[in-house]
């Protein structure tokens, strides 16, 4: 849209219809003729008009404002200048008189939210500062270390071990951060100190969270609590709950909004409009209780109350009540919405709004000269009913320059009207006294100048012609825009119904999608249950070999104890046959030697016999007369027969020795055949306890993998119970769905039955036995209990 600029109802020029300057005419009226009616006259240097009528200033309508700030983009020698002036301590007032068009606080702005926080820093400039600073740290901390008489290094390092977010809250100073995320650990989040806030109000009762605060109600409260005669009505809809509709929360919201920015146009005397970034979106709100924005509206109503005159002092001592820490993050947020409606609040004139779309204009003609460039995205509607503003404003100069250009018509008539009745009564007086000689020439003047006055006035009404031919254009374009505007609304409600249908769509789809996953999830679930099952199949066999080797096991152990008695007792047998042995060849060697003995003694006899019997034949045949003595040597020859009879009888008692010395050598060898029998039987039981520790073992590996299991188990079972807990309000799972679920339930079922009987050490399965099919098992049974009660 062209900018209408406001012209002066008055020509610049000199006189119209060719008629010379006034000042070569005498002054009129003169002295003599001067009429009392008249208005004194009007010097000629206040106006460039012909006549001295009484005409508007020359000074701008005071709906125009005068353009004192240049509102075009900034310039890198611009903030080039600013940087280095800002560097030698020049005051604000001082730097913007050498940047023309500047305003201080424009100059102040552009450096704290722009030049300080956004510069670029790349990695050429961080190596550059971090050279620079170990260049000169020594002269930067030596200041700080002379004041607190410590070394410099001590207390540079105890800076960087407190750090910034710390150092800022000790200095009770504001943290500063670039912009654009360039540092690591932000200022703390506002929220859980505007939480806290609104907790401090008891007339709310308890707030757990942030979805009770998304109807609006407690929020009215709190308002009612700031002015409770301003905020005396209540809500669209108060009986909504927090979990209810949204379109019927967002109601609620946006009759807070507006009666809060209300508050704070009226009462407060601030501005109705929130700076860019500081709007709460109140659908999101409503829709899906978001807390940053939650975050903003709660700001927004918090600086209404502390610039209410109701509530300042009470807010600022609940404000305070808070903490330091949470009244210093509140009080930071206050400052930068301040922040942001300074830089958003300064003017425009309509020659500099001209004049920079001149400048932005031709500027995007050059750059689309260079390169084509893509235009960011701007609202038609917006711009539309920005037009609609400015068409407001240029109306309302019009009617306003309208009502001066009729109140100086109006005067002029009344000019007229008094020069018209001193014009005849001056006529009258010539009629009756007769004409003097310079008569024709001052007639002649008025003549001239009331032709002056008529041309003027003439003018004057073209303009005003104009005017109103311009006024009923902008009429018609107010109308226009108006419908415009209606039909765009209309357009707006058909755009919001179309994106609240779009999100139930967006919702349903990514509900089916969740579906999809769900069921992806208990396909998933399904094969893995399979999976389970093969383990558990293979967990009870294992069990059932294990159960076995168990009663395999107590069955050698007891035969092991057996055993062990046996072979104990064997032992002691051995030692008492070893001892009896010993002391069978002790009497055998004795006997051994008494035969020995015998022997020699009965050979001796013998010998002697043979003597004696030689004896006697010699000494019968040398004596026959002898008589008497045969009975003698009878007596002793009977004697010697007598002696191997004696001799005898030891030969008998050794041979029973010997026999008794067999049957102990006997009795040792079937000793000797038993231990062997159960060195042998000692060897299988080692066999058995080696094969049993293993078993042990397996038992172990397989108490383990149950215990996984088990806990996987209750993994799903959880994850299951989530899931259901999760989309409970959704619609009823298909067939397919329902059947895998009711698996899945019987198998966790049987799982912990099984599992619970497994971990029951009273409570046994009943399976079948087999027999054994290896060497070992069959060795096992031969050597088991059943075979030892058999023996």
């Amino acid at each position: 849209m062209q900018t209408a600029h406001y012209q002066p109802p008055y020509p610049h020029a000199g006189p119209p219809n060719g008629y010379p300057p006034m000042h070569a005419y005498p002054g009129y009226p003169p002295a003599a003729m001067a009429d009392p009616r008249l208005p004194p006259p009007i010097p000629f240097s206040h106006h460039l008009g012909p006549s001295n009528k009484r005409l508007a200033p020359v000074q701008p309508h005071p709906a125009e404002s005068p353009a004192k700030k240049k509102q075009s983009k900034w310039t890198a020698e611009e903030d080039a200048s600013i940087i280095e002036l800002r560097g030698g301590n020049m005051k604000w007032e001082d730097i913007s008189k050498h940047l023309p068009g500047r305003s201080a606080i424009s100059c102040r702005l552009r450096f704290q939210n722009y030049l300080e926080r956004r510069s670029e820093w790349d990695e050429e400039k961080k190596n550059k500062l971090a050279r620079l600073y170990e260049r000169f740290k020594k002269d930067m901390w030596e200041k700080i270390a002379k004041e607190m008489q410590l070394p410099w290094r001590a207390a540079e390092a105890m800076h960087w071990q407190i750090g910034e977010v710390e150092m800022a809250q000790r200095a009770n100073v504001p943290v500063f951060h670039l912009a654009g995320g360039g540092n690591a650990s932000g200022p703390p989040p506002p929220g859980a100190s505007l939480l806290q806030w609104v907790q401090s109000f008891e007339e709310l009762g308890k707030v757990e969270g942030w979805l009770e605060l998304s109807d609006g109600k407690r929020l009215w409260m709190i308002l009612r609590e700031v002015d409770s005669g301003y905020f005396s009505g209540g809500l669209p809809e108060p009986e909504v709950p927090s979990s209810g509709d949204w379109t019927r929360k967002w109601q609620n919201l946006k009759h807070l909004e507006r009666q809060v920015s209300t508050y704070y146009r009226d009462v407060c005397g601030g501005q109705d409009s929130i700076a860019a970034g500081h709007d709460p979106a109140l659908k999101t709100i409503a829709a899906e209780a978001s807390v940053p924005e939650l975050e903003k509206l709660i700001m927004v109503i918090i600086r209404a109350a502390m610039a209410s005159p109701e509530s300042n002092q009470r807010m600022a001592q609940r404000l305070m009540s808070l903490g330091r820490e949470n009244a210093m993050v509140i009080a930071n947020e206050l400052r930068a919405m301040e922040e942001s409606e300074v830089v958003d609040s300064e003017p425009m004139s309509r020659d500099e709004s001209a004049y920079q779309s001149e400048q932005e204009t031709s500027e995007e003609t050059k750059s689309n000269g260079n390169k084509a460039k893509p235009a960011p995205y701007t609202d038609p509607l917006l711009e539309r009913e920005e037009e609609l503003l400015q068409a407001q404003a240029t109306i309302d100069k019009l009617q306003a320059s309208q009502a001066a250009a009729q109140r100086q018509l109006h005067e002029l008539r009344q000019d007229k009207e008094r020069l018209q009745e001193a014009f005849d009564a001056y006529r009258s007086d010539i009629d009756v006294k007769g004409r003097k000689s310079g008569g024709d020439d001052a007639f002649k003047k008025l003549q001239r100048q009331a032709d002056n006055d008529r041309a003027y006035i003439d003018d004057l009404e073209s303009q005003m012609q104009s005017s109103r031919s311009t006024m009923e254009s902008y009429e018609r374009q107010i109308e226009k825009f108006k419908a415009d505007n209606e039909a765009s609304q209309k357009l707006r409600d058909d755009l919001q119904m179309l994106k609240a249908d779009n999100e139930d769509l967006g919702q349903k789809v990514k509900a089916n999608e969740n579906l999809k996953k769900k069921i992806q999830t208990l396909q998933e679930q399904e094969k893995m249950n399979a999976s389970l099952k093969e383990e558990l199949k293979t967990a009870n066999d294992r069990l059932e070999e294990l159960d076995r080797l168990k009663l395999v096991q107590s069955s050698l152990e007891k035969e092991i104890i057996e055993k062990k008695g046996l072979i104990r007792n064997q032992e002691y047998q051995i030692n008492e046959l070893t001892t009896t042995r010993k002391h069978a060849e002790y009497d055998a060697r004795m006997l051994m030697q008494k035969l020995d003995a015998a022997r020699e003694r009965a050979e001796r006899d013998h010998e002697a016999l043979e003597d004696l019997r030689s004896k006697l034949q010699e000494s019968r045949l040398d004596d026959p007369d002898i008589d008497d003595a045969p009975t003698k040597r009878d007596q002793e020859l009977t004697d010697a027969e007598q002696q191997p009879q004696t001799v005898s009888a030891p030969t008998d008692d050794s041979k029973h020795w010997r026999e008794k010395l067999a049957m102990v050598e006997k009795q040792l060898e079937a000793a000797d055949a038993r231990l062997k029998q159960a060195a042998e039987r000692n060897a299988a039981l080692e066999d058995a306890s080696r094969g049993r520790e293993a078993d042990t073992k397996a038992q172990q590996d397989a108490n383990m993998q149950t215990a996984e299991r088990e806990q996987l188990i209750a993994d799903l079972r959880s994850q299951v119970e989530a899931s259901k807990k999760e989309y409970s309000n959704e619609p009823a799972p298909t067939q397919d769905t329902a059947a895998l679920q009711r698996e899945n339930r019987l198998m966790a079922s049987a799982w912990y039955d099984l599992a619970s009987r497994l971990q029951n050490n009273g409570v046994s399965l009943g399976r079948r036995r087999q027999e054994p099919k290896s060497w070992l098992g069959k060795q096992r049974t031969l050597v088991g209990p059943s075979n030892s009660l058999q023996r």
